[in-house]
C-alpha cells in the first residue's frame, strides 16, 4: 500500500500521517500495488522479517471475480504434502464469506476488488487496511478445511451472527479489555476443531509409518458436508473427513475422551466438547451449524470464497493449539486429527485444480507452481498436489 503516483508506504506498522490523517483523506491518497508475475505459476515468500508481511492466494472465476463455493451436499477435496512442513508454521487451506466481486461496486472509492485482492474477512474480524476503504474490522463465517504441518492437523468451522462481509467496531469485533470481549462479538472465533490428537488419538496423524495416517507421505483430504435432508437446500448437520493414502480410505479418528463421541464435527460433539474442556460454547451462541451453512433461502453461510493463506507462522504459541490445549504450551507438538466415514460418497466433488488457482468439478487441468522463503522451495503444485514445506528440525 502506497501514495499515489510515488513509492511512499501508507502503513507501516502505522498509518502514515502524511498521508492517512483520517479516512477518507487516506481513501483518496493511498492505492494498492499490484503482483510481479512469474511465469508459468505463482510465487509466495514466507518472510519473518517485520510484523505485517503476509500474503494469501484467493481463488479467482475469471479477471474481476472469486470463485463462489456452494458446499453444502458436497464434499471438498485437496492433495497435500506436509512432509517438510515443522512446527511453528501452518499451511492453511479455508473459506471465507467474501464478496464475490470483493466490494468493487459496492463500496465508494473501491475500484480494486477481486482482482487486486479487496474485501477479505473471516471469523476473527480482522482490521484489515483496506476492507470497505476504512480501518474497521471485518466479520463474516469462516471454514477452515486444512490448518497443517506434519505433526499435527485440525478442521474447524466458525459460525457468525453475520450474511457476508460485515463491518465491525468495538466490542462487535470481539476486542476489548474485557476478559470476554472475544466471546461478546459477532462470531466464533474459537470455532469447533476436529482435532484427532486433541480427542484422545496420539497415533492417528504423524510423522512416521507408526501412525494411520503417515505425514511423510503424500495424502488426499476429503471434507464432507451433510445436510439434514441430503439435498442442496438442507440445513448442514454434520461435517465429516476422510483420508486416502496410498489407495486406501482413512475414516477420521473417534474421540476416546470421556463425555464427548463421534469423530464427525456436529452440533452435538462440539456441545459435549465445550462442556469437557470447559470453554465458553460460543458457537452454539452464534447458531451453531445451522447458521455456519447458511440459510437455505438466503443461501448465504458455505457460498463462500475458496481462499488459501498457504504458509503462516504462530510467533506466539507455535500452533501448539493443534497440539492439545492451548493453555498446557507443551514442549513440542502432539499429532494431528480425523473422524469417521465409510468410503467417499456420491456427494458432488468440488475438486481444488491449478494449487488453489482454479476449481472445476468434472475436469483436471495441469498447472505447476512453486512456492518459495528464504530458504528453497516450499510448495509444489502438480495437478492440485500441494506441497508444504518449512525449515528443518
Amino acid at each position: 500500500v502506497h501514495n499515489v503516483g510515488g513509492y511512499t508506504n501508507c502503513y507501516n506498522g502505522t498509518w502514515n500521517e502524511e498521508f492517512c490523517p483520517d479516512t477518507e483523506t487516506c481513501k483518496k491518497n493511498c492505492a494498492v500495488e499490484g503482483v510481479q508475475k512469474v511465469t508459468g505459476g505463482v510465487e509466495l515468500k514466507y518472510m519473518t522479517a517485520g510484523g505485517n508481511v503476509g500474503s494469501r492466494l484467493y481463488v479467482t472465476d475469471g479477471e474481476e471475480s472469486y470463485k463462489m463455493f456452494k458446499l453444502l451436499n458436497r464434499e471438498f477435496t485437496l492433495d497435500v504434502d506436509v512432509s517438510t512442513l515443522v512446527c511453528g508454521l501452518n499451511g492453511a487451506v479455508y473459506f471465507v464469506e467474501m464478496a464475490a466481486m470483493g466490494g468493487k461496486g459496492l463500496e465508494e472509492n473501491n475500484r480494486a476488488g477481486a482482482k487486486y485482492g479487496t474485501g477479505y474477512c473471516d471469523a476473527q474480524c480482522p482490521h484489515e487496511k483496506f476492507e470497505r476503504n476504512e480501518s474497521h474490522g471485518i466479520c463474516c463465517v469462516e471454514m477452515d478445511i486444512w490448518e497443517a504441518n506434519k505433526r499435527a492437523t485440525a478442521f474447524t468451522p466458525h459460525p457468525c451472527s453475520t450474511v457476508g462481509p460485515t463491518r465491525c467496531t468495538g466490542i462487535d469485533c470481539g476486542y476489548g479489555a474485557e476478559d470476554d470481549a472475544r466471546w461478546k462479538g459477532l462470531c466464533d472465533k474459537d470455532g469447533c476443531d476436529m482435532n484427532a490428537y486433541r480427542m484422545g488419538n496420539k497415533n492417528f496423524y504423524g510423522n512416521g509409518s507408526d501412525f494411520r495416517v503417515d505425514t511423510t507421505k503424500p495424502m488426499t483430504v476429503v471434507t464432507q458436508f451433510h445436510t439434514s435432508d441430503g439435498t442442496d437446500e438442507g440445513h448442514l448437520v454434520e461435517i465429516r473427513r476422510l483420508y486416502v493414502q496410498n489407495g486406501k480410505v482413512i475414516a477420521h479418528a473417534d474421540s476416546t475422551l470421556p463425555g464427548i463421541q463421534g469423530g464427525a464435527v456436529t452440533d452435538k460433539f462440539c456441545n459435549a466438547q465445550k462442556a469437557v474442556f470447559g470453554d465458553i460454547d460460543h458457537h452454539q451462541a452464534k447458531g451453531r451449524l445451522e447458521e455456519h451453512g447458511g440459510d437455505p433461502e438466503a443461501r448465504h453461510g458455505l457460498e463462500l470464497v475458496g481462499l488459501g493463506r498457504l504458509l503462516h507462522p504462530d510467533a506466539m504459541a507455535g500452533l501448539h493449539f493443534s497440539c492439545r490445549s492451548f493453555r498446557q504450551r507443551p514442549s513440542r507438538c502432539g499429532t494431528g486429527s480425523l473422524p469417521r466415514l465409510d468410503q467417499p460418497s456420491g456427494l458432488r466433488q468440488e475438486s481444488l485444480q491449478q494449487g488453489l488457482c482454479k476449481v472445476y468439478k468434472h475436469q483436471v487441468r495441469r498447472y505447476r507452481h512453486h512456492l518459495r522463503t528464504d530458504e528453497g522451495p516450499t510448495i509444489d503444485i502438480n495437478r492440485a498436489r500441494v506441497r508444504f514445506a518449512g525449515q528443518a528440525e
